[in-house]
């Protein structure tokens, strides 16, 4: 099921790529090399990724670069907070491990939201 999702999002890429890039890119220059192309993609794709505003899934009117930012700071957090001290039973881990987990989605809906 991950690969139609996937397929999907890239497709749906590709389809903003051609109406937000080739199709005025085409009309506005003559390419006389691939390497010019691939400096406007280049530039395009940075816009894009880093001043663009997505309505997409997770970015929720965000940049995706500031939603991978945020997403990568919870991802650490949650390394930190699954280090647990040799101490611990097996209980109080699986119960510690819950609450933990419990706490980033509760993190990440204030985030997306």
């Amino acid at each position: 099921m991950s690969n139609v999702v996937g397929a999907r999002k890239r497709e749906r890429f590709h389809k903003t790529m051609k109406h937000e890039f080739y199709d005025i890119a085409f009309r506005k220059k003559i390419y006389h090399s691939v390497e010019q192309l691939q400096l406007d993609v280049d530039k395009w794709l940075k816009k894009y990724n880093e001043y663009r505003p997505h309505s997409g899934s997770r970015c929720y009117g965000k940049t995706p670069t500031q939603t991978f930012h945020n997403a990568k700071k919870l991802a650490i957090e949650a390394q930190l907070e699954n280090q647990f001290e040799s101490g611990h039973n097996a209980a109080e881990t699986l119960q510690q491990k819950l609450y933990n987990r419990t706490q980033i989605i509760l993190r990440l809906k204030k985030i997306y939201i």
